[in-house]
């Protein structure tokens, strides 16, 4: 039996490099592989030296959607293949949509088998998390581990269900928990998109233009740039409600992720200098773009409470948008458990939550290999 340190997950994004061994070391780092792709295998090799040697890693992906390559089994082959080149003699397992680590041979013969995989590894650990947990409720916005909410039994017409809600820097992934397994319709991004299970929006890289097709401003409304001019991380920036990171520059312009920078690009939607506006429109701007996102969480919310009669007994938060997260729950009124996978474990375990299932899934449960 391989120790649970030794086992290292890796999960492979087009913006992010994300890690975690099975013991609850964790880290990541930003990598912008539509940019480089060749360089993959370089940053990957990094990030691993940052653990202890492991003895196998366990690697799920997302990566393969990158418009670097031509299509996503193109995209899956050079992943894997940049992963080998920076594992060395370490073996892998790849994680599959079948629930199921596969070796790599066996995947490069049906590559579309392990695209866009790391929901629902993470889907199966949250699973069992959520059998075990422990109750919690609500305290004056915050996410507590507290008391237990409510549990009131459904009607016939009602299904008992429980709900993965992560929230990472580019999506947003909601998983069903039904009779403690997890009940996705989809499997592929079309289909989940289609079905409310992937939400293409996140907390940190979804430019503003796509939230935001017409803008109002001087009592006008009206069409602002169709650019990458900036994120919605901007737009947290400028309403505070998120801290300045001085040292992070993946933004829109590759300026620091500072106030005053991220009032120069939201003004730049308006193809405009921050000075042309005053404090309050490039506030007003900056929480016009939350409104469409919370529109369209509103959107998916409804859908959901249609397709099972009720709200989930519980909600399991992870990822980087947490806290965002949280905010959506109370927009929409809901009164029921909330767990916060930071608090369980971490707030960089969170962040790399789908590296530390696809870790704990290779090393504690033999059904899965």
């Amino acid at each position: 039996m391989i120790a649970s340190e030794r086992v290292l997950g890796l999960d492979i994004g087009g913006a992010n490099l994300k890690a975690a061994t099975a013991s609850g070391l964790a880290d990541s780092m930003p990598f912008s592989l539509w940019r480089e792709p060749e360089n993959l295998w370089r940053r990957v090799a990094e990030l691993i030296q940052r653990f202890p040697q492991p003895q196998v890693l366990a690697v799920t992906m997302t990566g393969e959607l990158c418009d670097c390559f031509p299509d996503k089994v193109s995209g899956v082959r050079h992943i894997i293949a940049a992963v080998q080149q920076a594992a060395g003699m370490i073996p892998l397992a790849i994680w599959t949509l079948e629930a199921r680590f596969r070796a790599p041979e066996s995947v490069l013969q049906q590559p579309q088998s392990a695209a866009a995989a790391n929901w629902l590894a993470l889907a199966h650990l949250a699973a069992q998390w959520l059998a075990q947990s422990q109750p919690v409720q609500r305290d004056a916005g915050a996410v507590k581990n507290t008391l237990p909410g409510n549990d009131q039994p459904g009607t016939k017409h009602n299904r008992r269900w429980q709900l993965l809600l992560d929230i990472g820097s580019t999506t947003t992934d909601l998983i069903p928990i039904v009779d403690g397994k997890p009940a996705p319709r989809g499997r592929t991004d079309l289909q989940r998109l289609r079905e409310g299970e992937l939400i293409y929006l996140g907390v940190r890289r979804t430019p503003l233009c796509a939230l935001l097709p017409l803008v109002s401003h001087a009592g006008r409304n009206f069409r602002p740039a169709a650019e990458w001019f900036a994120d919605i991380q901007d737009a947290f920036l400028v309403l505070n409600l998120v801290p300045e990171q001085p040292d992070w520059n993946q933004t829109a312009d590759s300026r620091p992720a500072t106030t005053a920078y991220a009032r120069a690009r939201v003004a730049r939607m308006l193809c405009a200098e921050p000075e042309e506006l005053s404090d309050a429109a490039l506030a007003e701007i900056a929480q016009q773009a939350l409104t469409a996102w919370e529109r369209e969480w509103r959107r998916v919310w409804q859908s959901w409470q249609q397709r099972f009669g009720q709200p989930p007994d519980s909600v399991l938060l992870s990822g980087e948008g947490e806290w965002w997260g949280d905010h959506l729950l109370q927009r929409c009124g809901y009164t029921g458990r909330v767990i916060s996978l930071a608090q369980q474990l971490s707030p960089r375990l969170s962040q790399a939550a789908c590296a530390y299932a696809v870790a704990r899934l290779y090393a504690d449960q033999a059904d899965y290999r």
